[in-house]
């Protein structure tokens, strides 16, 4: 999970959103109505079809597609980047996923920026749809961009920090290491599964422990803690990233290129941001 941002171009956008709010308040009135209280599971064939065909109707007679959207919003631009265009980051889409690696934590490790996209786009309170100051939002992310070249020239972005914590899920007790032999053993055995596997992870997690099958090299062990549903002990690896920041500083290159591309267009007022988290 992660957050995803989305351009989109509206012909109309207080039209098209009050429309399709109206969809959603009379869609969810049918499925109550011929539903009650049951689950989506729980509903025969015969009231999934009826709730269906009501629905349609209400999109018709509100000149929507089936489902509620409106034709005359459309994602006006989701295209690679001309600088790097196998980036993840899209002219037009960015994301920011919640675990270590997604630009708004790293940024915040990094830089000390928090939740940079929400910062550049004036957006902390990360309202759904949002229409920002085109040139503030470039001036924000030139801003970040060379923060983030500063702490890559000082070598502060050589490094990483890995959280090794309890598992969310719980622990297979009955296969717990009890000393080194044993630990050795339980990791030569995921190993060697992992390479019969058709597609390797090379940093993943399981019920057993946290496993990094690519090699890195570790330069601390630092026991912590770390607030998540509650307070709780951690060990923090300190590993070697020499070129962490590349991909970031690839990132906010490609939105202030999205910028670029929304400031140019002759319609540029007809073009919003959708935050989905």
């Amino acid at each position: 999970m992660g957050l995803d941002v989305f351009l989109y171009r509206y012909e109309d956008f207080e039209d098209t959103r009050k429309r399709e709010a109206e969809y959603e308040s009379l869609s969810d009135a049918v499925w109550k109505k011929i539903g009650g209280e049951k689950e989506y599971k729980d509903l025969t064939e015969q009231e999934i079809e009826e709730a269906r065909a009501a629905c349609k109707e209400i999109a018709r007679s509100l000149n929507l597609e089936d489902g509620g959207s409106d034709s005359n919003r459309t994602r006006s631009i989701e295209m690679p980047s001309s600088v790097n265009p196998e980036h993840l980051f899209k002219v037009g889409y960015f994301r920011s996923s919640y675990n270590e690696s997604g630009i708004n934590r790293v940024l915040d490790d990094l830089i000390g920026q928090k939740n940079a996209l929400d910062y550049i786009f004036n957006n902390e309170e990360r309202v759904y749809y949002s229409q920002p100051d085109w040139e503030q939002s470039r001036n924000r992310a030139l801003e970040v961009l060379q923060r983030l070249r500063e702490a890559k020239e000082s070598g502060k972005t050589d490094y990483e920090v890995i959280c090794v914590r309890p598992n969310l899920f719980g622990t297979r007790h009955d296969e717990m290491p009890t000393d080194s032999r044993t630990a050795l053993t339980a990791f030569l055995a995921e190993f060697e599964k992992q390479k019969e596997m058709v597609s390797s992870f090379y940093a993943y997690s399981n019920l057993l422990g946290d496993f990094f099958i690519k090699p890195m090299t570790i330069l601390a062990a630092m026991p912590g803690t770390e607030e998540l549903f509650c307070r709780e002990k951690v060990t923090y690896l300190i590993v070697e990233s020499p070129n962490r920041a590349e991909w970031y500083e690839q990132a906010l290159e490609i939105v202030i290129e999205t910028i670029d591309w929304v400031t140019a267009q002759p319609d540029r007022e007809k073009y919003y941001l959708a935050w989905s988290a």
